[in-house]
């Protein structure tokens, strides 16, 4: 059972085979059930053959432990079909979690987009 919709939505643009993700809102602090959600469209997004997506995190000051998981399941999932993820524009303590978990030793972690978004 998919959990409900939070009160932000996410917002995607395609630029060729890169698919941009942002959260509308600004200041959000994604629980579990936002977590749930949130992998829910991601893995629409893949299911539809978007295998190059980029997350933009800057509206988040806030995530649970879910949406790490999440991102790394979803990583493992577009690994396998020769895709990627890439997380970028993190707010200062979403990036001290992504530190103190040395995520960016897994996840494509960036300060800004893509190249590729920037030449679209």
């Amino acid at each position: 059972m998919s959990p409900a919709p939070p009160r932000w939505r996410v917002l995607t643009h395609a630029l060729g085979d890169l698919t941009l993700v942002r959260l509308s809102g600004s200041q959000l602090d994604l629980g579990e059930a936002d977590a749930l959600w949130l992998r829910d469209r991601l893995l629409e997004l893949v299911e539809a053959g978007r295998h190059q997506l980029a997350l933009d995190l800057g509206n988040v000051r806030f995530l649970t432990s879910t949406l790490i998981e999440a991102l790394l399941g979803l990583h493992r999932r577009l690994k396998a079909c020769g895709g990627r993820i890439s997380v970028f524009n993190l707010t200062p303590p979403v990036a001290e979690v992504f530190a103190v978990l040395k995520l960016a030793d897994v996840l494509d972690v960036r300060t800004s987009p893509p190249q590729n978004i920037l030449e679209n």
